[in-house]
């Protein structure tokens, strides 16, 4: 998904300026990666399922990058 919305929207050639921003704000995130589509999964399946006490919450689901 990441390499689709890269390439939609940066184009195919982004630029150096663009370059170097993606990587200061990847070293920002808390766990200095990207989320996999798996990890968001588990979070959905487990609010679907398993987590019958939590109502209206936001769960972010973005390695730290929001709690930094």
């Amino acid at each position: 998904m990441l390499e689709q919305y890269l390439a939609e929207y940066l184009g195919a050639s982004p630029s150096e300026d663009t370059l170097t921003t993606m990587r200061v704000e990847a070293g920002r995130v808390p766990l200095r990666r990207i989320a996999d589509p798996s990890e968001v999964a588990t979070t959905v399946a487990h609010l679907a399922l398993d987590a019958s006490a939590v109502t209206g919450a936001i769960v972010p689901v973005d390695l730290g990058y929001t709690a930094r």
